[in-house]
């Protein structure tokens, strides 16, 4: 807050984004600051060396910084040099002089404090994210920094993945976009020789391409024909790397996903009210037939009494949604109808391919109204009954889980024990799909559905709506912070329809008519 405060007191404003907050942080430190001791010779005039320029000098931090960083761990802390390979580094920027490098180190050190004495004889940088963007500044200046960003990053992710991205950021903002681009197309053409990326799949570097063109901005990229093409290409690799359960941790996956909802999720249509941009707009078939609902406790010790008895249940043909409602369909509906988002909401869904949440049973419903007069001219959009939401989840042949009877684990959903702690982008795990292409139904987020909460009867009609009135609403599916019994495809919860939770987001069917047939 402390430099933030400075900055804005030095020029009148605060940077956009973090490369400039840096940069802006390291001119005030190095050029600035001396203009605060009245009487002082700044660094230039103390160093006394005709045609020495303030750039020389960055150029020679630049390089310290460089060495240090390439020579430090992976870990949080910054590296440190010795006062003697300091001097020495930065004597060629000096004239060779031994001297002036000391009296250099010293005023960045005294005057600037942009070096530490960490110990005895050794310096350190006050953090490690000056370390890194002052090295993203000498990766830059190198002659071939597209290609030697690549090698680095792929030879250790961990070291360089911060130095990569700012090193982006930093060459566009220098009037090098071309570069910065560049260093994308370098990380493809690397990235496709595994003995360059050390055996790793080139997809766990998705995230690092998409997060560089962020650090670039987007607006500079588009409006590189280049750009723009590689733009496409990061993000289909960002879907690669989300479908990529076989080499990716779920919380890589997540990452990926993230970022590819920064750049915006090619999966889904804003012409189309961002539901997916396929024919169907996302939603899948539900044949027509008999399923049985609820639980066998002989068959299912876990089973709670609530799902008892099972039974036979008849369902007319119907489609559901692949994905539960994301935070970008929401977001459009409530625009459209000047609906409130309140803080609660904006700070649980930053992420618009994440399933919406903070929503009540009231507020699904009201969108189901939105959407159905924006699509059909007959037909409806509506939540699930507790019926037809259980046989999709589970199938005509009564599974445990939306893929089989197969027990849940982090690879096939976002539970507690994946171990996300929040919601996830939609569609992050492939291995918990069902063979028909639906995603999230076990984990992720609470899936309101229309039915009043009530014991199940013994029999029951065709299509089955629940009890005719009640206190509480259903919800189905299990969250992110749920166990794995809560996930179950039977697994019943139920809640006043007027509370809205980080954990409680809904999903859509569509009844009698074709998605995509323009509305009224």
């Amino acid at each position: 807050m402390t430099v933030m405060a400075l900055l804005h007191s030095f020029r009148g404003e605060l940077p956009n984004d973090r490369v400039e907050l840096y940069q802006w942080t390291v001119d005030l430190l190095l050029r600035r600051w001396e203009s605060r001791h009245v009487g002082e010779k700044g660094i230039l005039e103390s160093l006394d060396m005709p045609g020495l320029k303030m750039t020389d000098l960055e150029a020679g931090f630049h390089a310290v910084a460089f060495d240090i960083h390439a020579g430090s761990g992976s870990g949080d802390g910054a590296g440190e040099i010795r006062e003697g390979d300091l001097r020495q580094r930065l004597a060629p920027f000096l004239n060779d002089s031994w001297d002036k490098a000391g009296e250099f180190v010293k005023y960045v050190h005294d005057r600037a404090g942009l070096l530490i004495r960490h110990k005895k004889a050794a310096y350190t940088f006050p953090h490690r994210t000056f370390q890194e963007f002052l090295a993203a500044c000498h990766l830059v200046g190198m002659d071939d920094y597209p290609t030697q960003s690549a090698r680095l990053l792929c030879e250790n992710p961990d070291r360089w993945r911060i130095v990569y991205i700012l090193a982006a950021g930093y060459a566009a903002r220098t009037h090098r976009l071309s570069a910065a681009i560049g260093s994308i197309d370098a990380l493809f053409s690397h990235c496709k020789d595994q003995d360059a990326c050390h055996g790793r799949p080139m997809d766990h570097l998705a995230a690092i391409a998409g997060e560089a063109l962020l650090e670039i901005g987007l607006v500079g990229v588009r409006r590189e024909p280049t750009g723009r093409r590689r733009l496409k290409k990061v993000r289909q690799w960002l879907l690669a790397a989300m479908a990529n359960d076989a080499h990716l941790a779920a919380p890589d996956r997540v990452a990926a996903g993230n970022v590819l909802s920064l750049l915006g999720d090619p999966r889904f249509s804003r012409a189309q009210y961002f539901l997916p941009g396929d024919v169907n707009l996302g939603f899948v078939d539900i044949p027509a037939g008999t399923f049985q609902m609820g639980s066998d406790k002989q068959a299912d010790p876990s089973a709670n009494d609530d799902e008892l008895p099972r039974h036979p249940v008849v369902l007319s043909d119907y489609q559901i949604a692949r994905y539960p409602v994301t935070v970008a369909q929401y977001r459009m509906f409530a625009t459209a109808t000047g609906r409130a988002l309140d803080s609660d909401w904006l700070a649980d869904n930053q992420y618009d391919n994440h399933p919406v949440v903070e929503v009540t049973w009231h507020d699904a419903m009201a969108y189901c109204a939105w959407l159905t007069a924006k699509l059909f001219v007959k037909g409806t959009i509506a939540l699930p009954t507790e019926a037809q939401w259980e046989r999709a989840a589970r199938g005509a042949d009564g599974r445990v889980y939306l893929w089989g009877d197969e027990k849940i684990d982090p690879v096939k959903a976002n539970y507690l024990a994946t171990g996300i702690s929040s919601t996830s982008p939609v569609g992050c795990f492939p291995k918990g799909a069902s063979a028909n292409g639906l995603f999230d139904l076990s984990g992720n987020v609470w899936e309101w559905c229309q039915d009043w909460y009530g014991k199940y009867p013994r029999k029951t009609g065709p299509d089955p709506t629940g009890p005719s009135d009640g206190s509480y609403r259903v919800l189905r599916g299990g969250a992110w912070y749920n166990p794995a019994e809560f996930c179950r495809a039977a697994f019943r919860y139920w809640l006043d329809p007027g509370y809205r939770f980080q954990f409680f987001g809904f999903r859509l069917v569509c009844l009698p008519g074709q998605p995509g047939e323009p509305g009224k």
